[in-house]
């Protein structure tokens, strides 16, 4: 099973999927957020090469991702002005995710919360910065063509990977 989190900072992707890491032995990958990875403009192919040595179809694993393709759409516009994928990139990605039974997460967490826990972080940003990153993961969001789930509670997640186990 390959479970992505995508979500505001401070949303709990992370301890998320350490959950899914130490209860449930998944394998933990971190992209980070897109600003910061070093993709560089051909962010498209490197996000699927990553993905293509990650993902093994033929001898398929339990994977989380902490981030993916849609930080890069949210991201990318708030943080350079532009995103590093063209929407036939993105499907290219969707597809390849998709067959092979990918889970995306939004970890929605209510902006104020995020905001909240990143006071005297080195993340720390204004309330709006949060705000505007939860309504642009809605808006990528709903517009995914993966399987979707849109939560926020830990011992949800884990109900949800066991049930697809099934």
């Amino acid at each position: 099973m390959i479970v992505i989190l995508e979500g505001n900072d401070r949303a709990g992707k992370t301890t998320i999927a350490n959950t899914l890491v130490k209860e449930d032995g998944f394998r933990y990958i971190h992209f980070g957020p897109p600003a910061t990875n070093n993709f560089g403009k051909e962010f498209h192919l490197a996000l699927v090469n990553e993905l293509m040595t990650e993902i093994d179809a033929e001898h398929p694993r339990d994977l989380v991702f902490d981030r993916a393709h849609l930080g890069e759409l949210v991201y990318g516009p708030l943080d350079r002005g532009e995103t590093r994928m063209t929407g036939a990139q993105m499907e290219q990605i969707e597809r390849l995710l998709h067959n092979v039974g990918t889970i995306l997460v939004w970890v929605d967490t209510l902006p104020a919360v995020c905001h909240e826990r990143s006071l005297g972080t080195t993340d720390e940003a204004p309330y709006s910065r949060f705000e505007q990153i939860h309504n642009a993961y809605e808006y990528a969001f709903e517009r995914s063509s993966l399987m979707k789930i849109r939560l926020t509670d830990v011992e949800a997640i884990r109900t949800i990977t066991k049930w697809f186990r099934v």
